[in-house]
């Protein structure tokens, strides 16, 4: 396949990245699940993370096994999280609570296994709308 049209199928990983983040980050700020430093940082964040980093992320792992998809994707979900929530401190747990959950680790495990359905799911997506097998 040529450069110019990887190129272009990336960039709608990417953008469908962006897309699903939009809707997490804007709901969850409004709903306090987490809360940024600044509070404005969300709106940046979901082009960074979900769009930027699981987008190419999904595009990456596209041909692959959906169990391989959903290692690299809880894998990179579950490091983000650490680094974003406990070293470096970008956001934080209002209480140390996540809907039902209590505590970071707890947390941390959580959310590591559903962003494990990210790629895979974006790259469903992915095919269904555009009627492509790249798994296959």
């Amino acid at each position: 396949m040529s450069g110019k049209i990887e190129y272009k199928r990336w960039l709608y990983y990417v953008l469908l990245g962006s897309l699903i983040g939009a809707v997490v980050e804007t709901t969850a700020f409004f709903l306090s699940w987490w809360v940024f430093t600044p509070w404005w940082f969300f709106i940046p964040w979901f082009f960074i993370w979900e769009g930027a980093c699981f987008g190419t992320l999904a595009f990456f792992t596209r041909k692959l096994h959906p169990i391989v998809q959903y290692g690299a994707s809880a894998g990179l979900g579950g490091l983000g999280e650490v680094i974003s929530a406990w070293i470096i401190t970008i956001w934080v747990f209002p209480g140390d609570t996540f809907l039902f959950l209590k505590g970071f680790p707890v947390i941390v495990i959580a959310l590591t296994i559903v962003w494990g359905i990210v790629a895979p799911a974006m790259t469903l997506l992915m095919n269904r709308v555009y009627k492509t097998h790249d798994s296959s």
